[in-house]
């Protein structure tokens, strides 16, 4: 019973942080948002945070790409309204997604070398 006690924490905690995104805490433009490609976060001016996987310039205007529905949607950035944009910081969010997996799947390891599968 033990075993599976442990086999279900290691499941949730891979599910949990598989998903998870960190973003840097430095304050870009929008210009170097454009060219990160990758997700960035925005903070507007009335405390709403928008997410967008990358952002898109055409028709001189900005757009945000995400996904709504199973579809990707653009969505416009209304630039005067921006308070700060930060985009993933993909070495962290990678550390974060395998280094916290492999230290429970070690700690499970060991506890299973020091006591063995009990299946009472």
């Amino acid at each position: 019973m033990k075993y599976l006690k442990g086999l279900s924490l290691l499941l949730s905690a891979l599910i949990l942080f598989h998903g998870c995104t960190l973003y840097k805490s430095a304050n870009v433009t929008l210009e170097e948002a454009l060219q990160a490609e990758t997700k960035v976060r925005i903070k507007t001016k009335d405390k709403k945070t928008l997410k967008f996987r990358k952002v898109l310039y055409a028709n001189n205007q900005y757009y945000g790409t995400t996904q709504y529905k199973d579809k990707f949607v653009r969505v416009g950035i209304d630039e005067d309204n921006i308070d700060k944009i930060q985009v993933k910081d993909k070495g962290k969010s990678t550390l974060l997604n395998i280094g916290i997996p492999v230290v429970i799947i070690g700690i499970l390891a060991i506890d299973l070398a020091i006591n063995g599968i009990s299946w009472e």
